[in-house]
């Protein structure tokens, strides 16, 4: 597996291990860490605003350090020329350490300070201002926000100006992206160091904004030994991960791909995965269907190969295709199965049966999850030579859990449990999709939009996936990748569409242009 070179995501704890490794061995001042992530969000403002001079600016502080940033924020307004007026949340009496100094420095250099400790005293700050600072409460929060500080981020939400918060939206649950009762709805957030899994997880990502993350000098030495095993997926991560084409390849060296699917009523999901695994580099493509609906791939599919199968009398794929399936295999690099397959309980038997047997790369989804459901040893048996593509509610019945609202919350570790457990790679599609492999690194993907929450959008992934791992990528860089470029196309349908019209099929269409993106090459020349 490729050495993972991402972008770092943390969780509190993480963080909080990484602060504290800084400042008690490294050595660093907490007063210098301060210092340095008051004067990040001021280059962050101006770099929106230009200058700052003359504009109003109303800082929100709590108590803690998330506060002490916030009076460096004010302080160093202050001298660049704007009017800063200060709110803290708390007595003087509660203010400590790092952030007390500072709070001592703005007082002493007479900006305005008001303490507020009551619902009155909130009402009357003032409604609007150019800039307002959220730096209330920072990473540490867990469950829901009440009191004065849940008044403060309602005053916030109301008011008119650009709100930049301080590391983290107030009232955002650092680890799940989860919030209950109020939480900030940030324009921008400049982050410390590292970015928070809160922030890239939804609904935390709305509340986020613009993400900023801000250097302030956290040594290699404080955060290697955290190792860190969730990370942010970009382009240069994903070009890393692409097989080469060779100018000598010819068809028989791209990967030839057994696709298995399609029932009554669902012929167009293995055509998409076809489709998709042959724009994304495959050499061939074989797709073995009922024998009944042979004739209509025939029609549907002008460069995938078809092979007839025994049926049932309903019209899926019997148990008896599995000496036809086992021969088809011997040609084949990869089998994606799965697409609009169905769940007759005969189908079911011989997935269990193919899977059980077929020693090559496998990508299952959709209809063959169910399957797997029933039978999940299988996955173990075949030790990561699998990838498995569910959303939440096929993610809920793999893993027996009923109520896929409480596993958002937890979907980070779940997939890293799960990846272990199985003995697979596992990606979770979804807002966003999360993929691990054997390492136990869970890779969060950064491209895709609401767009794609459309029919047939899974079986175009499928065939990325199988594409890429048919041209020689390791199964886990296939995924990760295959996730990446199924959402930079979804992109560009979207861009091109709008969210509401992009279908399946658009996804497919815009293919060659996320990879034409990916080489820097996509419509070059254009203004």
């Amino acid at each position: 597996v490729t050495e993972i070179v991402m972008k770092w995501v943390v969780s509190a704890r993480e963080m909080r291990n990484i602060d504290e490794r800084t400042i008690s061995r490294i050595g660093i001042p907490g007063a210098v860490l301060m210092e340095r992530a008051g004067l990040q969000i001021v280059e962050s403002c101006m770099s929106i605003f230009g200058s700052v001079s003359g504009k109003s600016v109303f800082v929100f502080c709590g108590k803690g350090n998330n506060g002490g940033d916030g009076f460096v924020v004010s302080r160093e307004m202050k001298r660049r020329g704007a009017n800063v007026s200060i709110f803290v949340f708390a007595k003087q009496s509660d203010l400590k350490g790092d952030s007390k100094k500072n709070y001592d420095i703005v007082r002493k250099m007479g900006i305005s300070t008001n303490h507020v400790t009551s619902v009155p005293q909130v009402n009357r700050i003032p409604g609007d201002c150019d800039i307002i600072i959220d730096a209330l409460l920072g990473t540490g929060i867990h469950g829901e926000v009440t009191g004065i500080n849940s008044t403060a981020i309602s005053k916030i939400n109301s008011m008119i100006g650009y709100v930049v918060s301080v590391d983290m939206p107030s009232g955002l649950n650092t680890d799940t992206g989860s919030f209950m009762g109020d939480c900030v709805e940030a324009d921008l957030t400049v982050t410390m160091g590292l970015i928070k899994r809160g922030q890239i997880l939804y609904p935390g990502k709305m509340q986020t904004g613009v993400l900023n993350i801000a250097d302030i000098g956290f040594p290699e030495r404080a955060i290697s030994p955290e190792k860190v095993k969730t990370f942010l997926i970009e382009k240069n991560d994903v070009l890393s991960f692409l097989p080469n084409r060779m100018p000598y390849f010819y068809k028989g060296d791209c990967g030839r791909i057994l696709i298995l699917g399609g029932s009554p009523g669902m012929t167009g999901a293995p055509t998409l995965t076809a489709q998709a695994a042959l724009k994304s580099g495959a050499g061939m493509t074989l797709i073995g269907v009922p024998e009944g609906l042979n004739p209509v791939f025939e029609q549907k599919l002008t460069e995938t190969m078809t092979l007839p199968l025994p049926e049932t009398e309903d019209g899926f794929i019997s148990l008896e295709a599995e000496k036809k399936i086992m021969d088809a295999l011997l040609w084949a690099d990869v089998l994606a199965i799965g697409p609009g397959i169905g769940r007759d309980p005969e189908t079911i038997e011989l997935i269990h049966a193919v899977l059980g047997n077929a020693e090559m790369p496998v990508v299952i989804d959709a209809d063959a999850l169910f399957a797997i459901a029933k039978k999940p040893t299988i996955l173990k048996k075949r030790k990561y030579n699998t990838v498995i593509t569910p959303h939440l509610g096929e993610f809920s019945r793999l893993i027996s859990r009923g109520d896929t609202a409480a596993l958002r919350d937890d979907r980070i570790e779940l997939v890293r449990k799960t990846t272990r457990s199985l003995q697979t790679v596992l990606l979770l599609k979804g807002a966003p999709t999360l993929t691990s492999g054997p390492g136990g690194d869970v890779i969060v993907n950064s491209t895709g939009n609401a767009g794609m929450a459309t029919a047939g959008s899974g079986d175009v992934l499928t065939g990325i996936i199988s594409g890429l791992i048919g041209q020689g990528a390791g199964l886990t860089e296939a995924a990760v990748s295959g996730a990446y470029l199924h959402g930079l196309a979804g992109d560009f349908a979207s861009d091109e569409f709008g969210e509401i019209s992009v279908t399946a099929g658009d996804i497919n269409d815009f293919l060659p242009y996320a990879f034409e993106d990916l080489f820097g090459r996509y419509r070059q020349g254009e203004s």
